[in-house]
């Protein structure tokens, strides 16, 4: 019975022309609720983008600063690279570092340095005795552009500082790779 009370209030209000194009209330305000929710929707869902967006950019960099600060992981060594006339010189801080822990090579056009610092804390108190060892390898590949001559290399270690002086010439490090001797001075 219900369903022709409704059925014939629809017909009524169609009967009564276009001025019964009354609206309810009720559900007014239900597809407003419905329209206001799905806005809601895409601010938050953009809103959900943007903050992943800005946590990939800096999590990740930030995430790896903490891990490299948690491991203590080596940092390159500075390098100075100076071109004059007649030949190229390279220049790296390597505090701490012996001549014996580092190697010097050339393969191609990339000169490769490597090598580890060693250093050692002790501590000595009435109860007790420690000491602590640490040893922090690194790598730096440097590309070379430009011809030298592989028998006139040479790499000097003196008060932390290693020079590396490559004479321009006609060649290049001929085959396979080279090795440089470090010498102290």
């Amino acid at each position: 019975m219900e369903t022709t009370n409704a059925t014939s209030d629809m017909n009524k209000a169609r009967s009564m022309g276009p001025i019964a194009d009354i609206r309810d209330p009720i559900v007014e305000t239900q597809a407003r609720r419905g329209e206001k929710e799905a806005r809601r929707r895409v601010v938050q869902a953009s809103l959900r983008q943007s903050f992943d967006d800005l946590v990939a950019l800096t999590w990740v960099p930030l995430q790896t600063l903490a891990l490299r600060a948690r491991l203590r992981l080596p940092r390159f060594p500075h390098v100075a690279l100076a071109r004059s006339d007649d030949q190229l010189e390279v220049d790296v801080e390597l505090p701490g570092v012996e001549p014996t822990d580092l190697e010097v090579a050339i393969n191609g056009s990339i000169m490769t340095i490597r090598g580890a610092r060693q250093r050692q804390r002790e501590k000595r108190v009435k109860d007790y005795y420690r000491l602590e060892r640490y040893r922090e390898a690194f790598e730096r590949s440097i590309p070379l552009d430009l011809p030298f001559e592989p028998e006139k290399v040479s790499a000097t270690l003196k008060n932390g500082m290693l020079q590396v002086r490559l004479p321009k010439g006609k060649g290049g490090t001929g085959k396979g790779p080279l090795r440089i001797a470090v010498r102290a001075s």
